[in-house]
């Protein structure tokens, strides 16, 4: 049986880290990730060399993260380090990775990887802003404008793929059965999974308390409320 491989994306902020820490609970494998930061009570469990490489791919591509280049190209050698990093979960029947990075880099990845199962999150904008300001302080206008950035990539692939999203911003019973869903979904009866629960999340991880819309320019209001109705 061929390995089932997920990838987690979204923009940063957004609840990524804690859908992949929930599969981590349920048996998917990801390799040496990191469980804790300053900003992030159990970690953001990405593998800190998936993460380095696409840093690495938007650098030399003329951007980073949050100066997002308009062009993407992987050479040579980062493809080399690439496939050494994918040779790593080769044994697993189960595995996954998760950077909100992957909305951008993705071609490269697909390279080798062109069966990925994905899942994605998204998180009010404000909420997000209000985030990277306090992490990284950037003016709410940029988290504001990076938000609609990575949304708008998440949106294009969901059209392409087809794949689950959730929603962070939902109430945490709501947010639960979401995530049972997502499992649901994920799982189809193909590969035995942990009978864990959803132990993972915990409400105190994120905070909920959403700025009025007013705020918000009037196309990424209308992004925001497109990827609710999609939403799990």
């Amino acid at each position: 049986m061929a390995a089932k491989v997920i990838c987690v994306w979204g923009m940063h902020r957004s609840g990524t880290s804690c859908v992949t820490g929930v599969l981590q609970d349920w048996g998917v494998f990801l390799g040496e990730v990191r469980t804790e930061s300053a900003f992030n009570a159990r970690g953001n469990r990405e593998n800190p060399d998936v993460r380095r490489l696409n840093d690495d791919v938007l650098k030399t591509s003329g951007g980073s993260w949050h100066e997002l280049p308009p062009r993407i190209s992987w050479s040579d050698e980062q493809r080399r380090r690439r496939d050494a990093i994918l040779a790593s979960y080769r044994k697993h029947d189960l595995w996954g990775f998760k950077d909100p990075r992957l909305l951008f880099t993705l071609a490269g990845w697909m390279e080798s990887l062109p069966a990925l199962h994905f899942v994605g999150t998204f998180r009010h904008p404000i909420l997000v802003a209000r985030s990277l300001e306090k992490r990284n302080q950037f003016p709410l206008t940029k988290g504001i404008a990076l938000w609609q950035r990575y949304n708008e990539r998440l949106l294009d692939y969901h059209r392409q793929f087809q794949f689950p999203i959730l929603s962070f911003d939902r109430a945490e019973a709501d947010y639960r059965q979401s995530l049972e869903k997502l499992l649901t979904i994920l799982t189809a009866n193909e590969v035995p999974l942990k009978e864990s629960g959803i132990s993972f999340f915990a409400e105190e991880l994120r905070h909920t308390e959403i700025e009025a819309d007013a705020e918000l320019p009037a196309e990424t209001l209308q992004l925001y409320r497109e990827l609710q109705k999609l939403a799990l």
